[in-house]
């Protein structure tokens, strides 16, 4: 389930570092009402996705520690794109990257 609300997220942050714009124009200052409600739900969605592995590290007995300092490094840096009101396009860009992971499950290779 967190992998398919990720692979909708990357097609909306598709949209807004390739097709819109105006966030295009200045990558920087830039920001857009599609913008912040895309980084608001990624702030969501990694406070979801810390508590879901939280929930399993204590249920199997287990501690990534490289996957939990991504999800702080990541939530951190969403959160200041949100604060400071720049850098929404540098937001959507990353996370596209960060999304990679689903797709190979749809074609078969795992």
């Amino acid at each position: 389930m967190t992998r398919a609300v990720c692979g909708i997220l990357t097609v909306w942050a598709f949209y807004l570092a390739w097709i819109d714009e105006r966030l295009g124009i200045d990558h920087v200052i830039a920001t857009t009402d599609a913008s912040w409600k895309f980084i608001s739900f990624l702030l969501v969605f990694f406070i979801f996705e810390e508590l879901a592995l939280l929930y399993f590290d204590l249920k199997y007995r287990s501690f990534s520690k490289a996957l939990h300092l991504h999800h702080f490094f990541a939530f951190n840096g969403f959160f200041l794109a949100e604060y400071y009101n720049c850098g929404h396009y540098y937001a959507a860009k990353p996370f596209m990257l960060k999304a990679g992971t689903p797709f190979p499950v749809f074609v078969g290779v795992y």
